[in-house]
């Protein structure tokens, strides 16, 4: 029987490779979706490649930083189909500054997935907490949870201060919820992906010399990069009753780059 028969998922930042990811996974196993980003054009493949039921897929374009118009997205969502039992927060990973982006630019866009993070939690607890379960899932940066995974001396400074600062933020933020939410039958949680092959860090890749390449690649344990389905796979296990005795956590979905 699919994992997530009759449960309703948000899914934040779904134009990004993660949140797509997760989309595809939930959908499998029979969510229905309500896919969210602040970029129109990056959702509609999304929502288009889904192959989902009619009816079980919605998708909006919102901006998240914006506690109306999360207001919104929740008083639609239920609307829509009368319940909201999973959250999951891949803001973060669908819009980053550009890898050697400095100053107070990649801070601000940085920070906002942060502010995000916390208002459509907020905005979900109140019907997770009358209906006395609910799963959330924040996505983090392995910068927060370590050190910035590109920093070599020949200055590939990668994701920096800026999503470390943000990504310890995430992480924070879903221990704290976790106290507090953990009475009302919800649980928090946090997923760290690693290094993966996107579009973006392809072309990182390609910037780096060989020798960098191969210092990165000896640090993994599996001895390759992962793959966004793979951080899905983490997600959709503590969106399900399989994680039912878990909360407060973070999982690293990294290869055994980064070992806690």
């Amino acid at each position: 029987m699919p994992e997530l028969l009759d449960r309703v998922a948000v899914v934040t930042g779904a134009g990004g490779v993660v949140g797509a990811a997760v989309a595809q996974r939930f959908a499998g196993e029979g969510a229905r979706i309500v896919l969210v980003d602040e970029d129109q054009a990056a959702l509609g493949p999304v929502r288009e490649e889904l192959r989902h039921p009619a009816g079980s897929v919605d998708s909006l374009v919102a901006n998240l930083t914006s506690e109306s118009q999360v207001k919104a997205l929740v008083a639609r969502t239920l609307a829509r189909f009368g319940q909201i039992d999973i959250l999951v927060n891949a803001m973060g990973m669908a819009e980053e500054p550009p890898w050697d982006e400095p100053g107070p630019a990649a801070w601000e866009r940085r920070l906002r997935s942060l502010t995000a993070c916390a208002l459509c939690c907020e905005a979900v607890v109140p019907e997770m907490r009358a209906r006395g379960r609910g799963r959330i899932v924040n996505i983090a940066a392995t910068a927060g949870r370590y050190r910035s995974a590109y920093a070599r001396p020949e200055g590939v400074t990668g994701t920096g201060a800026p999503s470390a600062a943000t990504g310890g933020g995430v992480l924070a933020l879903t221990r704290e919820l976790s106290l507090e939410l953990g009475p009302h039958g919800v649980t928090v949680n946090a997923v760290v992906p690693g290094w993966s092959l996107t579009e973006r860090s392809t072309r990182e890749w390609e910037r780096m010399s060989e020798r960098a390449r191969r210092d990165i690649l000896a640090e993994i344990s599996l001895g390759r990069p992962g793959r966004p389905g793979e951080v899905a796979g983490a997600v959709l296990f503590l969106a399900s009753d399989a994680s039912s005795y878990v909360s407060g956590s973070a999982i690293d979905v990294n290869g055994g780059w980064w070992m806690s």
